[in-house]
């Protein structure tokens, strides 16, 4: 049995790390205030408008990734025990950025007097969960519905994949109400797992909806 693997995250990683660790080659040092006037999308969607529904507060989000730094200062405190179907506790230990990077998107709530990231759903709490390969994210998804996430989030795609066991898995998360939420790609081509499976809202283009859609109602 040839089980699928991650081939690539979605194209937001670079803008992503940008912005959080000021790691964009052609960007100045960027201040603490300079950070969130970068956050195009914060502006996009309207802070105001969109807290003025909610902050996520009550909502908890997964998000099956390359692990989330638990001691980034602008996610303490929003993480919860996660988990890596490896055993290797990867989920807070992170082998890249990406998924800092989107979880931050997500809840960041900045730090100190108006610094740092703030997402669009900072009131949310994140469950941090390795992506694994192709054929242990199923897991992940179970696990995440298992414990208690309302939305789960996937910004990654594979090359191929076990239809069947993302198909029930995606049926499980469905039959608790969870939304499953994944990456279409940025390049304009075929849809790949896990969004292309029947039932998990497709994006094109992540950073777009990061966050702002976890914002809303959690019901």
């Amino acid at each position: 049995m040839t089980h699928g693997r991650i081939t690539r995250t979605l194209g937001t990683a670079a803008l992503t790390a940008g912005i959080l660790f000021g790691t964009l080659p052609t960007a100045p040092v960027a201040s603490a205030d300079q950070v969130r006037d970068g956050q195009w999308a914060n502006s996009y969607f309207g802070l105001d408008r969109v807290w003025s529904v909610s902050k996520g507060d009550g909502v908890t989000v997964a998000v099956i990734d390359t692990g989330v730094d638990a001691s980034h200062p602008d996610l303490t405190g929003s993480l919860l025990p996660g988990y890596d179907p490896g055993g290797q506790r990867r989920e807070t230990k992170p082998t890249s950025e990406h998924g800092t990077g989107m979880a931050s998107l997500i809840a960041g709530h900045g730090h100190g007097d108006g610094e740092g990231v703030v997402g669009l759903a900072p009131g949310a709490k994140i469950l941090p969960i390795f992506h694994g390969d192709g054929g242990s994210m199923p897991k992940g998804i179970k696990w995440a519905v298992d414990h208690g996430a309302k939305v789960i989030n996937i910004s990654e795609v594979t090359d191929t994949a076990e239809q069947d066991s993302f198909t029930e898995a995606v049926a499980y998360a469905l039959q608790h109400k969870v939304l499953i939420v994944a990456g279409a790609g940025n390049d304009g081509g075929p849809v790949l797992p896990p969004a292309d499976v029947p039932g998990v809202l497709a994006v094109p283009r992540q950073t777009l909806w990061q966050g702002s859609f976890l914002a809303g109602p959690a019901a």
